[in-house]
This record gives structure tokens, sequence and C-alpha cells, in this order.
């Protein structure tokens, strides 16, 4: 890919995290002290995802129309150590908290939710959550989150992670319950 056509998958996934206009930018390490296996983490997102909208959405989360559903997309960063190890794995990830939630709930409240989901996924993790209240925050959470596509190494498109997935094909819903 030259420099110019990479400017422009980068000008273009950029737009693409606006459009579904997140709420907040998330940052979601793992620290694990070894390289990380990207599918694996990948599972680990998902499972977030399902950790917080069965808290927001109730036990029948998962038979919600994903437009009720929280939403992100999340695109990692790190180097390939190995055939599906990455050293410094980390994800960055705009973010929308599911509209169909039961009751409203403020920045305060859904950070300590979104903490504990992690911690919970990710127990040596750390996640690192602000509020994006301008279509410029937007902007520039974008633009970082994008900041090394244009590296030959960068982690390729399909290991990028959406949520909600159309499907859960984690398990039954109640599965994630209180764990």
């Amino acid at each position: 890919m030259t420099y110019s056509q990479s400017a422009e998958y980068k000008h273009a996934l950029a737009q693409f995290c606006q459009q579904g206009q997140p709420e907040y930018f998330l940052t979601l390490a793992f620290h694990i002290g070894r390289p990380v296996d990207i599918y694996w983490a990948e599972k680990r997102l998902h499972h977030f995802a399902a950790r917080i909208d069965y808290k927001l959405l109730g036990c029948n989360w998962a038979t919600k129309p994903t437009e009720q559903r929280t939403q992100f997309i999340a695109i990692p960063e790190g180097q390939f150590a190995s055939n599906h190890g990455v050293r410094g794995l980390h994800y960055h990830a705009s973010f929308k908290s599911a509209p169909g939630k039961r009751s409203p709930m403020g920045y305060q409240a859904l950070s300590g939710l979104i903490d504990s989901a992690w911690k919970h996924c990710v127990p040596s993790g750390d996640i690192n959550f602000q509020p994006m209240k301008t279509a410029e925050d937007q902007m520039r959470a974008a633009a970082y989150m994008c900041k090394r596509l244009q590296e030959c190494e960068s982690i390729g498109i399909e290991h990028f992670v959406l949520e909600p997935r159309s499907t859960y094909s984690g398990g039954r819903a109640d599965s994630i319950s209180r764990r």
C-alpha cells in the first residue's frame, strides 16, 4: 500500500469511527507481561461488551436489537512477536453505551461499570475512559485510534473488533451473569 493509499484508508476509517456518534474514548490494555494472543484478546473484548450489556440491559440483552446495545469499534495496537502473539497489545475504541438501557447512568457510574467489566475480563488490565463531548473530540479520538495504521507492521483490519455483532456466539445470554 502506498503512503497516499494508506492516508486515504486512515481518513476513511477515522470517519467510520465517528459515524456512530460515540460518547467515549477508551484505551483497553492487557498488561500480561508476555505477548498476548490476538484471538484471545478479541474474545476478551466481545466478552467485555456482553458484560456491559448484561448490566445495562438485563438478562435478555442478547435478544435486544443491535441498535439498542452497546456499540464500539476497537482498533488494536502493538508489535507482533510471533504468529498470533502481540507485544504491548492494547486497543483504542470509540464507544457508545447502550441507548436501550433500563435507566439513565451518569459518567461516574458508567465509568465504574466499564472498569469493573474490564477487570473481570482481564484482571491484569486497565482502562482509560474519557468522554467525547464535541465533534472535535470525536475527530481527535478517531485520528488517535488510527495513528499507527500507516506503518507496515500495524495490525490488520481483520483484527478490529466491532460490537455489537449481529448474533452473540459466545454462548447463552445468561452465561455471563454475576461471575
